[in-house]
């Protein structure tokens, strides 16, 4: 099939304002979306409700969104399903994501907070990209990219080092943070960057996956149905066997706050997709890096997460390695093979596309 640039796309938009600009409006509203998504599911963890059910909740809505729409093309001849070699290669992609990547990051958020691990995850999800999709997919690395690479090295250290003081200095950082600060404080932020560190390789195996696949023909919205689906049926029969099961104990009050957070997630994925479609993918990530000063911002405005200067200079590096990352490719990369994909018009493409994600 044949891809549609930027450039291609019919003028009729809303306000009349340009391709580029409502592509740059869609990746923006997607930006706080995932934002609010990300507040959502820190909240949940601040009043201590159980993460894996949280985040099984979370997913149900996009699964059942997604869901619906397929039984619907099913009904009416119009839903394609991949092989069952394809479908195999997202159930894998999708189970590391949803139990080596999502309930860690749940986890890790009421020991260092939003700031920390929103950065941190974006700058290992980007280099661990960057690397595997050279050595696996023989992707361009060129010398601008290894260079970002060094400033978003640098950033963790500060995340690391701020994360330090943090950890210190906050009354009111929860009760694990709290049992850190009487010893144990560099070994959990230790264990919440490697957490961090596991879960960005992840989300970068489940982006090489979804490329692979959808180079394949398979629509996004099988690959939303079966990344989610995996959340959702795995981690609720985890729920339903221990012994006091989340689902008794977790206060009504905590399900708007899953809900929403679900609808978030959804509703930025789909709105960076029509983004990606009027607007290039360098442009997105530059928009992109918007999520690690809301997640800082949102975690010392609404949770009293203490800020530093060395953490505040680690998401400012942050953002910067990333725009830096996102610039024009230099002639000499190390290998330039094109990766050109020839993808359905529902699909876009995914590598800023996280769909369990943020």
């Amino acid at each position: 099939m044949r891809t549609t640039s930027p450039s291609c796309m019919p003028l009729t938009l809303p306000l009349g304002v340009s391709p580029t600009m409502f592509g740059a409006v869609c990746c923006l509203v997607s930006a706080v979306l995932y934002t609010l998504s990300n507040i959502c599911m820190r909240k949940l963890s601040h009043v201590g409700c159980d993460g894996n059910w949280a985040i099984c909740n979370r997913e149900i809505v996009s699964f059942a969104f997604v869901g619906c729409w397929l039984a619907y093309g099913s009904l009416t001849g119009r839903a394609r399903w991949p092989s069952l070699k394809l479908l195999g290669i997202l159930l894998a992609a999708g189970l590391g994501v949803q139990l080596l990547g999502n309930v860690g990051m749940q986890w890790a958020f009421h020991i260092v907070g939003m700031g920390f691990m929103i950065s941190s995850n974006i700058i290992f999800n980007l280099s661990a990209g960057a690397i595997l999709g050279y050595l696996l997919l023989r992707e361009a690395l060129n010398r601008r990219h290894i260079a970002a690479l060094g400033i978003l090295l640098l950033a963790v250290v500060m995340l690391w080092l701020g994360a330090k003081q943090v950890d210190v200095a906050a009354p009111t950082a929860g009760i694990v943070a709290a049992d850190a600060r009487q010893g144990n404080g560099p070994v959990l932020i230790a264990v919440s960057l490697a957490l961090s560190a596991i879960a960005g390789v992840f989300y970068s195996l489940q982006n090489i996956a979804i490329r692979h696949c959808m180079k394949q023909g398979v629509a996004v919205s099988v690959v939303v149905l079966f990344i989610t689906g995996c959340g959702a049926f795995t981690l609720g029969p985890w729920c339903l066997m221990q012994r006091t099961s989340p689902i008794v104990t977790t206060p009504w009050g905590c399900y708007p706050w899953m809900y929403t957070a679900g609808a978030c997630n959804f509703m930025a994925f789909m709105a960076l997709i029509r983004g990606l479609k009027y607007t290039t993918v360098t442009h997105v990530a530059m928009i992109s890096t918007l999520q690690v000063a809301l997640a800082a911002l949102a975690g010392i405005l609404f949770f009293g997460e203490p800020s530093s200067p060395l953490l505040l200079a680690g998401v400012a590096t942050t953002i910067l390695g990333i725009v830096y990352f996102g610039g024009p490719e230099l002639p000499d990369a190390v290998t330039s093979k094109s990766m050109t994909l020839n993808l359905p018009n529902e699909t876009a493409p995914p590598e800023l596309a996280t769909i369990a994600e943020h």
